[in-house]
């Protein structure tokens, strides 16, 4: 992991020289900006994370196409239980667009630093790693490629339930759950076809392997620990159309199936099995940026108890998302001598999905326990308020509720952000 810091940093002050060396700044046009970022996360009766951040950034556009955009963070994150901080430096982004490609008017673009993953079809889980990635468009045989490579280093805590764990700082924490060397290759490509077909995307988990390690005690009687290892590897391809319904400009339909093949080793066991799924969803647009939409996600893997650690496999969730805002449906009443322009925007979804039951009862609200019930439902809630167009206010709530027979369960997160800048 140091090695791959160190080779990011000699990339970036490489190109740094390459831009700036051969070419005069009156060529250049340049924007620079910061932002501030102040977030904090409630969950499970306790104050999880607290984060201060500052993230510059610079965006250089030369006369000739060619384009560098940096940006970096710098935030210290309190743990509220243990009362310290630790300081943080990374390097958000760097980024190099080439100029326009002979014959078909693309471009490429190449990125190092924190990438984010996130597919079409929302079946990989968004995230942001360490890595590198190229991208390539090409308007003039309508293509476009996208290939990624990461390897990240994150924290999951067994005190949280809710999908805001990914926010809170797990690394202190009793029974932590966290992965080391994950590697990520991600190959994406879509084309356009007649507006009745829609778009077709092409899009595969071509390499994945996550080092899952769980700290346990080793015995009630001692203060000693055990660390116990999980290597998961996977590969899944998808493939799907979407786009506007027939003479329709604000009704789309998406439709996808993804194959998956994940081979887990543990200390107990080797383990592989194939899945798949089926997705499907509805989109209609509205005045403005206001969204509705809806999605309906189905898979059923192929193992022995029907089951896996890494994420959820067999599972049905569907939901209605609004994310919009509602600057023209009210004029605000507020004036003040800088004359603010108020916008409300809010994104709730609801989702549910299904395990095979497990053998066990549940003794304790944590996350290993927690995979032994049967049904989960969760609900998130939240709200952005604008108070001009570089201060926003907001707040994400999100609620669970588990409906196995025997018990009943609960689990509650909340994040309130405040942000200047970006």
């Amino acid at each position: 992991m140091k090695l791959f810091y160190i080779t990011k940093i000699k990339v970036i002050i490489c190109s740094l020289f390459l831009c700036f060396a051969f070419i005069p700044l009156s060529a250049v046009d340049i924007a620079a900006d910061y932002g501030a970022d102040i977030s904090s996360t409630y969950s499970f009766g306790e104050w999880l994370a607290f984060d201060q951040k500052i993230s510059p950034w610079v965006d250089l556009r030369f006369c000739d196409g060619w384009r560098f955009t940096a940006q970096g963070s710098a935030y210290l994150r309190l743990n509220p239980k243990r009362l310290f901080y630790r300081p943080f430096f990374d390097v958000d982004l760097f980024r190099i667009q080439t100029k326009k490609i002979p014959f078909c008017h693309g471009f490429v673009t190449f990125e190092l630093g924190r990438i984010k993953i996130k597919d079409a079809h929302e079946m990989i889980v968004s995230d942001t790693a360490d890595g590198a990635a190229i991208h390539v468009a090409i308007p003039g045989i309508i293509m476009d490629l996208t290939a990624s490579y990461t390897g990240f280093k994150s924290y999951y805590t067994s005190k949280a339930l809710l999908s805001y764990d990914d926010f809170v700082d797990a690394s202190v924490l009793p029974e932590a759950y966290y992965g080391l060397g994950s590697r990520r290759a991600i190959f994406q490509w879509s084309t356009l076809f007649p507006e009745f077909i829609g778009r077709a995307d092409v899009f595969g988990d071509m390499i994945a392997q996550v080092d899952l390690r769980r700290v346990v005690n080793d015995s009630k009687y001692t203060k000693q620990k055990k660390e116990i290892k999980e290597l998961i590897n996977s590969m899944y391809l998808a493939t799907g159309i979407n786009g506007p319904f027939p003479k329709s400009t604000k009704l789309y339909y998406d439709f996808g199936v993804v194959g998956e093949v994940i081979s887990r080793q543990t200390l107990q066991k080797n383990e592989t099995f194939m899945a798949g799924y089926l997705n499907a969803g509805m989109s209609w647009f509205l005045m403005g940026n206001m969204q509705l939409a809806t999605r309906f996600q189905y898979g059923t893997p192929n193992t022995d108890d029907g089951s896996s650690e890494y994420r959820p496999i067999t599972y049905k969730n569907a939901g209605i998302f609004y994310e919009g805002g509602f600057a023209d449906l009210f004029k605000p009443e507020l004036s003040l001598k800088w004359k603010p322009t108020p916008q409300v925007a809010f994104v709730t979804s609801l989702s549910g999905f299904i395990r095979p039951i497990k053998k066990g009862t549940i003794k304790k609200a944590d996350r290993e326990n927690f995979e032994k019930v049967y049904k989960y439902t969760e609900f998130a809630l939240g709200g952005t308020f604008v108070i001009s167009r570089d201060v926003r206010i907001g707040a994400d709530i999100m609620y669970g509720v588990n409906s196995a027979k025997k018990k009943r369960m609960f689990d509650y997160s909340v994040q309130f952000k405040i942000n200047v800048g970006l």
